[in-house]
């Protein structure tokens, strides 16, 4: 349930300081689910990705029966939509996780789903092998079964925290072979700038360079390294390795809400680490309703499990393009 995610929330608003929780949120927001059985006659269906410009959903359409039977490739199949498998932070806190759950589950002996570049680079950087399970569609497949679950999953949902626990162990398993690091002092900033970054929100210019004045001077006064993140090198987007790496190092994280703050998966649980994250709250909602929109939450709680979670909500002056917080609050953190 909602009400079970822990994070701190940091304002000078009393509102925000007495938000609870409605328990009943977490039922607004469910899968839409349909099931069939074939009462012993085969069923003949075709998966494909959606148009293009998405190039992650997928849609399931029963099709008439053939001259040339279908080939039949399981007798209790899932087909799952996960929306916006294309974009990098969804792909680690919706489509990674449930796919790993799935696949552990052995529930089903085929489960098929929508596949894109950037999905495929993650599961390769990860070392992930999925079972012959897992059917990764690219472009119309056809085939028959005797049952067939279809589940279209929602954008806003609340995360099963196992799942994405079960990412975050083999996160730690493969970081632990393959990827070494030296430093455990980062101080970082996510700066929503950049050809990235979607949705606008970026922080308003004079607030944005007290936050960063104020992180600074914070981090020389405690032998940390401040560093400014944004997501690319050189003008190119960083590979997935180097935020790897980035975010291993990394102490503290403050930023913003953006995908940028999805690396906090990469977070070494025995730093001791901290992260504050900007966020709608109840003086304002920019993106996502009060306080739902950050990535402890997005991570089913995961992060309450090692990293001291807290939240800043925008103030009432911020919009969907330009947003503010109280810098008292941002003080408040780091006391």
């Amino acid at each position: 349930m909602v009400g079970d995610i822990n994070h701190n929330i940091l304002s000078d608003f009393q509102e925000d300081l007495d938000y609870v929780y409605p328990e009943n949120k977490a039922n607004l927001h469910l899968p839409s689910t349909l099931e069939s059985t074939s009462s012993g006659r085969f069923l003949n269906f075709s998966v494909a990705l959606n148009a293009p410009v998405h190039n992650c959903d997928i849609t399931l359409k029963l099709t008439p029966t053939p001259i040339i039977q279908q080939d039949k490739i399981g007798s209790n199949i899932l087909v799952i939509n996960i929306p916006f498998s294309n974009n990098y932070s969804h792909a680690l806190h919706d489509v990674l996780p449930k796919l790993l759950m799935l696949d552990s589950q052995k529930k089903y002996c085929k489960i098929i789903t929508g596949t894109n570049p950037l999905l495929e680079q993650l599961i390769q950087t990860l070392q992930i092998k999925f079972s012959e399970r897992i059917v990764f569609v690219k472009k119309e497949l056809n085939f028959n079964c005797d049952n067939i679950t279809y589940r279209s999953d929602p954008a806003f949902h609340v995360r099963c925290i196992d799942s994405t626990r079960l990412l975050k162990a083999h996160i730690e398993e493969v970081i632990k072979n393959n990827i070494t690091t030296t430093k455990r002092n980062r101080l970082i900033y996510y700066k929503r700038e950049g050809k990235d970054v979607k949705h606008s929100r970026s922080m308003d210019y004079q607030n944005e360079k007290e936050i960063v004045n104020l992180l600074k001077n914070y981090s020389d006064q405690n032998g940390l390294e401040f560093t400014l993140f944004n997501g690319l090198k050189n003008g190119k987007t960083m590979s997935h390795i180097e935020q790897i790496q980035l975010f291993r190092e990394a102490k503290i994280a403050v930023g913003s809400h953006g995908s940028g703050l999805a690396n906090t998966v990469w977070m070494d649980p025995a730093n001791d680490c901290r992260v504050c994250e900007f966020c709608s709250g109840t003086e304002v909602q920019v993106h996502g309703g009060i306080f739902d929109k950050n990535y402890n939450f997005l991570y089913g709680g995961m992060f309450s499990d090692y990293i001291d979670y807290n939240l800043i909500p925008f103030t009432k002056e911020s919009t969907k393009d330009i947003t503010h917080i109280n810098i008292n609050n941002l003080k408040k953190f780091l006391t």
